[in-house]
Formats: structure tokens, sequence, C-alpha cells
């Protein structure tokens, strides 16, 4: 993210996904207006991050650690449709 420009718009995952902590309501920003207001995207190491996403978190889904896997390595890219 710190190679893109400030106004870059962003689309946001929703309010209340269990993906995220401290979501707004909008569904959208910029890149500047994250940098200075998401905490997630402060200097923290791993672990700080870890820690202070899952405090206070209700429950972690069982799927989640199939999840983090997936968004470690990667998904295969799918073959876009020909269909309109």
């Amino acid at each position: 993210m710190n190679s893109q420009p400030p106004e870059k718009e962003v689309i946001k995952d929703g309010a209340g996904s269990l993906c995220g902590k401290a979501l707004s309501k909008a569904n959208s920003s910029t890149i500047g207006a994250e940098k200075l207001g998401n905490w997630s995207l402060s200097n923290l190491s791993e672990e700080q991050f870890v820690k202070e996403l899952l405090e206070d978190q209700l429950f972690v889904p069982e799927y989640f650690p199939f999840d983090v896997e997936l968004n470690k390595k990667g998904t295969p890219v799918l073959r876009l449709s020909n269909r309109a």
C-alpha cells in the first residue's frame, strides 16, 4: 500500500465482518485516510497484530486457520467465463 497514492480509493469489507475489528460503516475510503485512522496499518509486529486482532473477539470460527493459510499462499486464478 505504501506505493499507492493517498487519494486512491479502496473498497472495504462490511462492518460486522469477523475478519476485521473496529470496522467503519463506510463502503469505501482512501489509502491516505486508512493510513491515518486504521490501527491495522500501524507499524506492528505480526505477534502484536495478531494479539490486537484477537483481543475481545467473541470466538474464532473453526474455518479461520484454513482461511489464514489460503490468504498466506494465495489461491489459484480462476478462468474467466465467456458467458455474458
